[in-house]
């Protein structure tokens, strides 16, 4: 049996805990370097993925992937390979978030589809909510 220490807790009960090594799955939440270190990660693990055959493009940006390709039966291919890539390198993707075998997609605040790039909706609303400036200062703020 591995030793324990007794840790005081504020309500003055002692917790008891085994020493173990522990290593995180994930980086922890509020660190400011921890999408980078991610993606870079990310970045450096996908360099091992080989692509299946057939013409097509996979882009990263921190943690958003985008596979481009110029017909669906490749773009299913690219997915399935990668996704299994990504699984086994002990990746998870979500399910909601995914935008799988689309000729449109929201990626990075843009709507992208065949080789157009257009301002997402939500970011054209908010520039047509902000008020003119009336200052320079405010304009300066923009």
């Amino acid at each position: 049996m591995k030793p324990a220490r007794k840790f005081l807790h504020s309500s003055g009960k002692a917790l008891k805990l085994e020493e173990k090594l522990s290593s995180h799955g994930v980086l922890p939440q509020g660190y400011k370097n921890s999408p980078t270190i991610f993606g870079e990660q990310l970045a450096k693990d996908l360099e091992s993925w080989e692509a299946p055959l057939g013409e097509g493009q996979l882009r990263q940006y921190v943690d958003d992937l985008l596979i481009a390709t110029r017909t669906q039966e490749t773009c299913v291919d690219w997915t399935v390979s990668l996704l299994n890539f990504l699984g086994l390198q002990g990746y998870r993707v979500s399910e909601k978030k995914a935008q799988i075998v689309r000729q449109t997609v929201f990626y990075l605040g843009y709507e992208v589809s065949a080789g157009q790039r257009t301002l997402g909706q939500d970011h054209k609303e908010a520039i047509y909510e902000t008020l003119k400036p009336q200052t320079v200062k405010e304009l300066r703020t923009f």
